[in-house]
Order: structure tokens, then C-alpha cells, then sequence
């Protein structure tokens, strides 16, 4: 790499869903993608690629995805690399969505091959050739040419990676013998990150630096770990991870993604709505049904009967019919709480890692991860002692439902969702002043343990905190 040649990049990067809600951009999910990606082991984010459905968002939409990501990126405390994806089959056009985006709060732009129109060698070349000369970021260039029609030879490749700003590719040819002419004949510095999912470990046994793998979204830190054993020589045990994960992708490329990744994050909590944007459809039953066993199966349970007491997510949206009866829930127990206005808790449930509630009110429960946005002391308390947790902030079951095991299975629904999350460790505090000695009985019986008190609010209240391993 010569002085002023640009970092390649390397290990795992993930191309980010885009959140929709009711036809919007759904800002408080992003955030929340945003804050757990960020505490797991990927090297950057790519916004509005392929994945992130970038050709169905409009300017403002996308100016306002970096906006809020950059700003979710602050607030984890992780200066994570953010890229923009882009394509388009007009040099022009891109040129000036550079010239646009140049004052905006990225690293880099991952840009395909111009697609429908097929050029030749010597136009894609002349193409990347003055989007480079456009732009002082780096470029990765995204080689796919059964979404292009077009396919970039290794000739123009290694022509164009003489270039400074371009960085690597995105390697997505679908041909084994080009993928490994070009590993074997790259110039140091221009990275090969293979972008099939389902051909991860072998590209990465053949040299390849990373991956740009959508299906990431799910397992994330066996991903990760997979090129972290092949990079320690360790190829027997990533061999063995990649038996376990192989799976994965091929369920998350069953149908057109993003659909079904989509799906997967909404039923673990991490988004409010699977909604796509057409001309993408919402998974199949078939396949709504089979993810939901995969994720029963990774979290060591049988898949939930759909019945009054199965726990459901709450959604900013479903408080309009909820809220109401969520709030007297929850007020007729803010002794042991503490009180809410409705403003209150719909903030509360945007910044919730995991939102649950069965039937309209019998019982709810909201917890937050360390990322929240959130003021509450007891908070505060495990924030400044733990780097990665779950911490319940209120749990309630209505008098007229308690005895039908509706606690236990929000614990149960919360640990299996952090767990699968990449989460070790769920906290919460109990009333020591004045005591509460069945909420002591019931998270001994889950298997929480004291690991400290405090005086809070002037001293008016003694809590006692309770942390409980996973795994």
C-alpha cells in the first residue's frame, strides 16, 4: 500500500437492513440495529445496499438513514466504519450522488457494476475509473453479474485496483476460477471480500479477506469467529463452525432478501415490522414457519404456540389500541415501578432491546440493552460496572392473571432473545427497602444472584441488584 492509499477493509462487514414502518423509515429500530450491531464483532456497515433495499429509498430517506446511524454509532461509543451503497447505470448520475453525498458522515461508497445496459470491459473500466476520480473516499466495487447482467473481468479489475482510492471488490462473480485468479494476482492492498454468504468459508480458505455477508445479521459472532480460528490455523474447528452455520444462509436466500432476514430480526425483537418495500414481498408462511423453528431450535426451546399467552412484541404503533390499558397496568404498581405518562412509554418501548406483553394487559415486560438511552439509576448502576448486558426494567403481571406462569414466560421469551443476541448476562434490581420477598423467591428460582445494593432517590429506597448468566 503506498502513503496515500486507503485502508482495505477487512473481516466481517454487514450490509444493514433499512427498518420500514407503515411505508416509513422506522428511526427507532434502526437505532436499536444499530446499538447491537455495534457491540458485536463486525468491522463496518454498508447502508442502503442490496440488503438495505438502497434502490427503493429516496434522497431524504437516505440522507436521514446515515443521519440517524452515524448518530446511533455515537451513542454506542463504537466508531464503526459506514459506507453507502450505490448503483445505477449512468456515470453522470453517480458523479453527482458523490458530489451529494460528499458532506455526509460516511468512509466509503460500495458501488456495483452498472446494471441492464451491459457495457464492455473498456466502459466498466472508464466507469469506475471516473467515479474514482469523483471522489476522495474509498470505493469497493460490487462485481454480481447475475444481478448486473455485466460481469468485470480480472484484467480491468487489477487495472482499476492500481488506483488509490479503490480499495477491493465485492466479489459476487459466481465463477471459482475468477474468484481465484483474482486472489492469486491482486496487488497488495486491494482487499477481495467474497459477498456469498453460502460460499463464506471457502473464500475465506482461499484467501479472501472478509465478507460483506447479509446473512451476518443472524449469528453474527460465529461468523466472526470462523475467520478468527482460519486466521489462528485453527481450520479443523472452523471447519466444524461452518458445518454448524452453513444452514443459515441457505434459510435466509430461501426467498428474495431482505424478506427473510427481515423476518428473523422482528421475531427476535431487534425491529418493530418485516415489512419490505415492493417489489419485495413479505416471506411465505412456509417460510415464516421455518425460521421461526431454526430460531426455537439455535435457542434450545420448541416453537411457541400461538395462543393468549404466548408474549408478543409491543410496538410504538400498537400502543394507540394498548397504551392505554399498558399505562393502568403499570401505574397501579408504581410503588414498586415507577410512573408513566404516555410520552414516557412510548420512549421507553423505542429504546427497548426486548418489549413483550401477553394479551392486551395482562402482563409486560421492558428491557433495555447497554446502548439505551436511558436515565434511570439502577441503569446507570450496571452501565458503569458491565460492557454487555440486558437489564429488565420493569416486569408486571395484572392481579386478575397472576398464578398462570405469565412472569416466567416473559423471562423465558427475554432470555432466549438476549442469549440468541449474543448476550451473557440479564440483570434487574429487587426493593430491598421496603422489601419484596416474593420478587426475591422468583429470581432466586430463575437464577439470579446479588451482586450489590444502593440507597437511591435521596434514600428513600434500598435496592438490591441481581445479575444471571447465560448459557
Amino acid at each position: 500500500m503506498t502513503p496515500d492509499q486507503h485502508p482495505a477493509p477487512q473481516g466481517l462487514w454487514l450490509p444493514l437492513v433499512t427498518p420500514f414502518r407503515d411505508g416509513a423509515l422506522d428511526a427507532a429500530s434502526l437505532r436499536r440495529l444499530v446499538r447491537h450491531y455495534a457491540a458485536e464483532p463486525v468491522e463496518g456497515l454498508i447502508l442502503a445496499a442490496t440488503t438495505g433495499e438502497g434502490l427503493t429509498l429516496d434522497d431524504d430517506e437516505t440522507e436521514r438513514l446515515v443521519a440517524i446511524t452515524g448518530e446511533a454509532l455515537v451513542a454506542a461509543g463504537r466508531r464503526l466504519p459506514l459506507w453507502l451503497g450505490l448503483s445505477g447505470s449512468d456515470t453522470r448520475k453517480l458523479m453527482k450522488t458523490l458530489a451529494r453525498t460528499a458532506s455526509w458522515g460516511l468512509d466509503g461508497y460500495l458501488i456495483a457494476c452498472p446494471y441492464y445496459t451491459r457495457p464492455s470491459q473498456q466502459g466498466l473500466l472508464q466507469h469506475f475509473a471516473a467515479l474514482a476520480d469523483a471522489t476522495a473516499r474509498p470505493i469497493l466495487i460490487y462485481n454480481i453479474p447475475y444481478r448486473t447482467g455485466v460481469n468485470l473481468g480480472n484484467e480491468a479489475m487489477l487495472e482499476l485496483a492500481g488506483r488509490t482510492n479503490i480499495v477491493g471488490v465485492k466479489e459476487c462473480s459466481a465463477d471459482a476460477a475468477q474468484s481465484f485468479e483474482l486472489l492469486r494476482r491482486r496487488p497488495p492492498g486491494f482487499a477481495v471480500l467474497t459477498g456469498e454468504d453460502a460460499l463464506y468459508y471457502g473464500a475465506l480458505t482461499q484467501g479472501a479477506d472478509g465478507g460483506i455477508l447479509a446473512s451476518a445479521h443472524v449469528e453474527t459472532r460465529a461468523f466472526a469467529a470462523i475467520r478468527t480460528r482460519l486466521l489462528a490455523g485453527d481450520q479443523a474447528g472452523a471447519l466444524a463452525d461452518w458445518r454448524r452455520l452453513c444452514e443459515v444462509p441457505r434459510l435466509l436466500f430461501a426467498e428474495p432478501s431482505p424478506a427473510p432476514i427481515k423476518h428473523w430480526l422482528w421475531r427476535l425483537g431487534l425491529i418493530d415490522s418485516p415489512e419490505v418495500r415492493l417489489p419485495m414481498t413479505p416471506v411465505t408462511d412456509a417460510l415464516a414457519a421455518g425460521i421461526d423453528r431454526a430460531i426455537a431450535a439455535r435457542q434450545g426451546q420448541a416453537a411457541p404456540a400461538p395462543d393468549a399467552d404466548t408474549p408478543v412484541p409491543i410496538t410504538p404503533a400498537d400502543l394507540a389500541a394498548t397504551g392505554a390499558a399498558l399505562l393502568a397496568l403499570n401505574n397501579a404498581h408504581a410503588k414498586e415501578l415507577s410512573w408513566l405518562e404516555p410520552a414516557r412509554l412510548r420512549h421507553l418501548v423505542e429504546q427497548a432491546f426486548l418489549s413483550r406483553r401477553i394479551g392486551a394487559a395482562d402482563a409486560f415486560l421492558l428491557a433495555f440493552d447497554q446502548g439505551a438511552d436511558y436515565d434511570s439509576p439502577n441503569f446507570l448502576w450496571f452501565r458503569d460496572r458491565y460492557r454487555r448486558f440486558v437489564y429488565v426494567d420493569r416486569i408486571v403481571t395484572a392481579a386478575a392473571a397472576r398464578g398462570r406462569g405469565h412472569a416466567r414466560r416473559l423471562y423465558e421469551a427475554l432470555f432466549a432473545t438476549a442469549a440468541a443476541a449474543g448476550h451473557d448476562r440479564v440483570v434487574c434490581e429487587v426493593n430491598a427497602e421496603p422489601p419484596n420477598p416474593a420478587s426475591d423467591a422468583f429470581h432466586a428460582a430463575l437464577g439470579f444472584v446479588e451482586v450489590g445494593r444502593a440507597a437511591i432517590h435521596g434514600g428513600d429506597k434500598t435496592v438490591r441488584y441481581f445479575s444471571r448468566l447465560l448459557g
